[in-house]
């Protein structure tokens, strides 16, 4: 049997990089976004979800549509803010992400009998 995989994985993965991370704040309400520092500056920054902290140190940064922490020191796109805060895998967060952002996923099965060994 097949597995199921998307056609249109690369737009489909451009399309949710496309999105800055406090749009996923329907899915997140316990997060207060964002705290912008400076007048002209680019970056929000908040309290650090993944750590117990009274001054935020988590940034998101416009330019980049990166994420990085001063305090615990992970950094990365909205897809791996998506995947370390509900802690699910990297293909079914982009599937969730995906309907989220209401962008159209493709679709295709594996075909797994030709590549049979003898």
């Amino acid at each position: 049997m097949g597995k199921r995989i998307i056609k249109n994985l690369e737009e489909v993965l451009c399309g949710i990089k496309d999105h800055p991370i406090w749009e996923l704040k329907p899915l997140f309400p316990e997060i207060h976004f964002p705290k912008r520092k400076g007048v002209y500056s680019l970056n929000y920054f908040i309290l650090c979800p993944f750590l117990k902290e009274k001054h935020p140190s988590f940034c998101f940064d416009v330019r980049t549509q990166l994420f990085s922490c001063f305090s615990c020191g992970l950094h990365g796109d909205i897809i791996d803010f998506y995947v370390r805060l509900k802690d699910k895998t990297f293909f079914a967060s982009v599937i969730r992400l995906a309907k989220f952002f209401k962008i159209k996923l493709v679709w295709d099965k594996e075909d797994n009998t030709n590549t049979k060994q003898r």
